[in-house]
């Protein structure tokens, strides 16, 4: 999807699920695994939503286990930046988290 007619944001992530079901919105976007936890919760019918183009590597037993298809720079979590702040302090946060060596203590943390 390049150019979506309507982009709408939701208050929540089930929500997000939940019109997505419902039919009221063709796609939606929310954090890997949680669909899956619904679902084992019996919240949401297992397979009713699809991972667009998930990118997992089946082929490498340590590689993120969830289906996604977005990059992971950080997997379950999100970055953001509240409107007033420097756009080259959220730049220079957004590279340091990216350059943060697996082998680290700051990786496990």
């Amino acid at each position: 999807l390049s150019s979506p007619k309507q982009v709408r944001f939701a208050s929540s992530q089930r929500e997000i699920i939940e019109d997505v079901l419902a039919g009221s919105v063709d796609i939606g976007m929310i954090r890997t695994d949680l669909y899956e936890g619904f679902a084992a919760q019996g919240v949401f019918p297992e397979g009713g939503v699809r991972v667009l183009e998930d990118a997992r590597d089946l082929s490498d037993p340590s590689a993120f286990p969830f289906p996604h298809s977005t990059t992971l720079a950080a997997p379950e979590w999100s970055l953001g930046a509240l409107p007033w702040l420097d756009g080259s302090i959220s730049l220079a946060v957004s590279e340091a988290l990216r350059n943060i060596a697996s082998d680290t203590a700051a990786a496990a943390a």
